[in-house]
């Protein structure tokens, strides 16, 4: 499977259950790590103590 909103974020498994078990995990790793990377990039004085980011999940597809 592939997150096609994620370029490079794939994942597979043995069953289609599977299969989307570990892409949710895949997107999780993927979305932490572009985070990260992004974070180590901000050049703030302070960051705010509450952030929020909000997601559209509505057009996911797995195929």
């Amino acid at each position: 499977m592939e997150c096609t909103d994620l370029p490079g974020c794939m994942s597979e498994g043995e069953t289609l259950k599977e299969a989307i078990e570990n892409i949710h995990e895949a997107i999780i790793g993927c979305l932490s790590s572009r985070l990260k990377m992004a974070s180590e990039n901000i050049q703030i004085s302070s960051l705010p103590s509450h952030m929020s980011i909000d997601l559209d999940s509505s057009g996911i597809q797995y195929t």
